[in-house]
């Protein structure tokens, strides 16, 4: 115990259970008797990674030992508040029924608690079953927070009408619990707080070339580090960064543009010739007025910084190690948009799947502590997410880690989880800022901004909320429930709708189809029995045409295969694989067999159809026609 002017300070028992483990003991016994007192229970909300300790907001006089753990908290018993035990009891229930929902409660609960406690200093909390205390206990917190409201400025006082709101919201659920009552009982006749719109300040997009800079910085920044690390190169290495380079060597970071005062700058290591990027000689030291004595202390101290810095575990290895998973971190939240908070607590599990989403993008999917997470990625970045987990299993690896989360926040001696409270994005730019001498990129909400708006305008809509995980509602969801005959009907509307006019190509015989080349057009002819039509209308059924050309070139080695990406995800309109076989198994093997005839002609086109097909089925870089063709599997809810 800690004596303190004759009032003992009492160390609270850590009674931490977890959510999951709050569910059992509650099946078992709905008044959670052996968890008494109730006051004193650290609850530790697992997908959130936070511990709500009971005993802050149950005493009047109760403190954390440490700002950064709500686990060690110090109390003198004889301040707790009237009624707080029974209250804890009604906030534990609050906690398993909201999680029960499958709802976050951290936000809920972090802030609108202080001011709940606040409320209940003097009066206490209400009685069990007692309607009459749990109303009047909700009509004087909202007269207190009606006064925080009024002296609110953003950053400095009060809070927003907004917050306010949403913390009576959280009081009202806990009310309704503590006195038995549903809510809308308990709020009769007792006036809300309204919001105030004007309070609201919308976060802007990025330009354009903001934008431009962010991403292309962080990851250049990534892809450059990561190799570094993963190669174990050998220092000193070149950080060249988009408007700036560095030299990495000993624990320093070096502008190669700055001129930085020789003697003043504790960072510069005179042995070094930053502008050639190698080491100095003792002739060049000579020559720049250093003495013979002098110049041997200087080799000497660049040799003992090199020699220190490709050590196992330096320093410089330690901080371009955390660099790059800040940086693939922010290059993460600009191509999801995803909240800073939320992106921070992904947990991870290797056995993942990437699998289409739309044309542009690619979903990555895995379980984690028994939930799903999934986020969507473009598909020319899934190399980046690729070299980042590669990245993560070294560092976990060679500093004897083990982390559940997806992100790292810093390599010291061991790998750090990132900060769940939304301040990573702001503490990476402050990072940032420092190494370079200016900020660098947008917060995390103006990323999810500039993300919707940049994916709307290039993409359409549909592709924009998938990218953001939104829930769009779409005319068309599952075909399975749909008879047979109505199923092939869709299947040939689906090929029916991707049809559209011929462009002529000047100076020449062969009109341009959008699966390759035509000799006589409007006048077709099957090419053999293959119950394809060729009338001019199916894209397909050109191919079975014998008026049908081919050039053996990357535009119409694209086209072809293309159309088989098309036809390869339009997989699940059908009812059956065997029904998907009957209609578009001859399709497909002739667009092999009319590659395999290119292949034959010129052996040189293997490795260019290789390449286009890589193109095409790993990056989506389809021909511009059924790119847009193929936004009707996005309408019909296929991806």
């Amino acid at each position: 115990m800690i004596e303190n002017k004759k009032i003992f300070w009492e160390k609270a028992p850590e009674k931490i259970y977890t959510v999951k483990e709050l569910f059992v003991l509650f099946e078992q016994d709905k008044t959670l008797s052996q968890l008494r007192p109730y006051s004193h229970v650290i609850i530790y909300i697992e997908d959130e990674q936070y511990c709500f300790n009971l005993t802050l907001i149950c005493y009047r006089q109760a403190k954390k030992v440490s700002k950064r753990s709500n686990k060690n908290v110090l109390f003198i018993s004889s301040s707790i508040i009237a009624g707080a035990d029974a209250f804890a009891f009604s906030v534990i229930q609050y906690v398993l029924f909201e999680k029960q929902k499958g709802l976050k409660i951290l936000q809920k609960l972090q802030s609108a608690m202080k001011y709940i406690a606040n409320s209940a200093q003097v009066k206490g909390f209400p009685s069990t079953g007692n309607l009459n205390e749990a109303r009047n206990f909700l009509d004087n917190f909202i007269a207190e927070l009606q006064h925080q409201v009024k002296i609110y400025q953003r950053h400095y006082s009060g809070i927003s009408t907004n917050s306010a709101k949403k913390f009576v919201s959280t009081l009202t659920s806990l009310l309704s619990i503590h006195s038995n009552v549903d809510k809308n009982t308990l709020k009769i006749g007792i006036e809300s707080i309204r919001v105030n719109s004007n309070e609201v300040i919308h976060s802007e997009a990025l330009s354009n070339e903001e934008l431009s800079k962010h991403f292309n910085f962080y990851t250049t920044m990534f892809r450059q580090l990561a190799k570094i690390i993963l190669d174990e190169c050998s220092f000193p290495q070149k950080l060249s960064l988009p408007e700036q380079d560095f030299w990495l060597i000993g624990d320093s970071f070096i502008d190669t543009k700055l001129n930085y005062n020789h003697d003043s700058s504790p960072r510069f290591i005179k042995g070094f010739d930053y502008s050639n990027g190698k080491p100095k000689d003792r002739a060049e030291l000579l020559a720049e007025g250093y003495s013979w004595i002098q110049s041997s202390d200087i080799l000497r101290k660049y040799k003992h910084s090199l020699q220190q810095a490709n050590e196992d575990k330096s320093i410089i290895k330690r901080r371009i190690a955390t660099l790059a998973c800040n940086a693939y971190f922010m290059h993460f939240l600009t191509l999801t948009g995803m909240n800073d908070s939320v992106a921070s607590r992904l947990k991870f599990n290797h056995s993942y799947e990437i699998k289409p989403e739309s044309i542009h993008f690619k979903v990555i999917k895995y379980r984690a502590g028994n939930k799903k997470v999934s986020f969507s990625i473009q598909s020319e970045f899934i190399e980046d997410f690729k070299l980042y987990l590669k990245l993560r299993e070294k560092l976990l690896t060679k500093y004897n880690s083990s982390l559940s989360t997806l992100f790292i926040k810093s390599v010291v001696y061991k790998v750090t989880s990132p900060d769940t409270d939304g301040t990573t994005t702001s503490k990476i730019r402050k990072l940032m800022k420092t190494l370079t001498g200016n900020a660098i990129g947008g917060t995390s909400r103006q990323l999810r901004v500039t993300k919707g708006v940049w994916v709307r305008s290039k993409y359409g809509e549909i592709v924009s909320a998938y990218s953001l995980q939104h829930n769009v509602g779409t005319s068309i969801k599952s075909y399975t429930s749909q008879t047979e005959e109505k199923t092939i009907d869709e299947l040939t509307n689906y090929f029916d709708k991707l049809n559209t006019k011929v462009i002529n190509r000047k100076d020449s015989a062969i009109d341009i189809t959008e699966v390759g080349g035509c000799s006589d057009k409007y006048n077709p002819s099957n090419r053999n029995n293959t119950g394809i039509p060729s009338n001019c209308i199916e894209n397909e059924g050109c191919l079975f045409c014998d008026k049908y050309r081919i050039h053996a070139d990357e535009i119409d080695i694209r086209k072809l295969l293309s159309l088989k990406y098309v036809i390869e995800q339009s997989r699940s309109l059908s009812k059956s694989i065997e029904q998907f076989n009957q209609f578009f198994a001859p399709v497909l093997e002739r667009i092999d067999e009319l590659l395999h005839l290119l292949k034959n002609a010129d052996p040189a086109l293997e490795k260019q159809i290789l390449r286009i097909k890589s193109e095409v089925f790993d990056y989506g870089k389809l021909t511009p026609y059924w790119i847009r063709k193929i936004e009707l599997l996005d309408a019909l809810g296929v991806f």
